[in-house]
């Protein structure tokens, strides 16, 4: 199975759109104006860090603020302090709910971290944001590349959420948390290529998670669209034995088995 995020990745790396947050004027002749060109300056990740704890600190409500939790989300991310990365991108995100490129971070920042929840949190969040930016009419301030490059990057940085959830549910070690990234997938993103490539997947979480209920719903779904594979055909089969009832569907999941193990090719040196 090919996973595609490759090009996604460069789109997102490189997008021009929806220009970064501006740098504040920096008045160097004010402590504050220093201690913003420090950290402006400051090239090692940890003594920037310190600095700009350093500002929020001694102006928490200053107007560059919010500039400085915007570099802390990179930051923190690039120290390992993940946490602190999260939080970060909270601040930003209550001053200016539509800082896209912050939002993208913190995702990424969860992502850094590996954990499940943070990231299905975020990726469902930072995708209502792209949609929503997307979507907006083009402003008066905008020219048509403005908008045009607005609206592509939101829709390049809505598919890319899909693709970390996906990505997310392959790493993530436990069914559970495997079954809620895949679902957060598929109801968020249904059209999503991502979508059938995690469909195995998510069958599997479900039945190693003990969710006989929703395995068999997804299987019959798959079975529909006529993507069910053997493992599914034959969990269908049983699972409706089991139940004791629409026992015709237990003779048609095993001719729909048999069918498809029909089609599978002989090993070698078999008749």
């Amino acid at each position: 199975m090919r996973i595609r995020g490759v090009v996604l990745w460069l789109c997102l790396s490189t997008a021009p759109a929806l220009a970064q947050r501006e740098v504040p004027t920096i008045n160097t002749e004010t402590p504050e104006g220093q201690l913003l060109q420090q950290i402006g300056q400051e090239e090692n990740d940890a003594k920037k860090a310190a600095l700009m704890e350093q500002f929020i600190a001694k102006y928490p409500t200053h107007a560059a603020a919010v500039w400085v939790y915007s570099l802390m989300v990179a930051t923190y991310t690039k120290t390992g302090q993940f946490d602190q990365a999260l939080a970060a991108g909270e601040k930003v995100l209550a001053a200016d709910p539509s800082d896209l490129h912050t939002a993208h971070a913190t995702l990424k920042a969860a992502e850094a971290k590996k954990d499940p929840e943070a990231v299905r949190n975020w990726a469902l969040r930072v995708s209502a944001l792209a949609r929503k930016v997307a979507s907006a009419p083009k402003s008066k301030d905008e020219d048509e590349d403005e908008y045009k490059q607005r609206v592509d990057f939101a829709k390049q940085l809505d598919t890319y959420t899909a693709y970390s959830l996906f990505a997310a549910g392959l790493q993530a070690s436990d069914p559970r948390q495997k079954a809620a990234l895949f679902r957060a997938l598929e109801q968020n993103s249904p059209d999503s290529e991502y979508v059938a490539q995690s469909r195995e997947y998510y069958f599997l979480a479900l039945t190693q998670s003990g969710d006989a209920a929703a395995a068999a719903a997804l299987a019959e779904k798959s079975a529909a669209d006529g993507k069910a594979g053997e493992e599914m055909l034959a969990f269908l089969g049983d699972y409706y034995l089991r139940q004791n009832k629409e026992l015709g569907k237990v003779s048609d999941y095993a001719n729909k088995l048999v069918q498809l193990v029909s089609t599978r090719p002989k090993p070698e040196g078999v008749s």
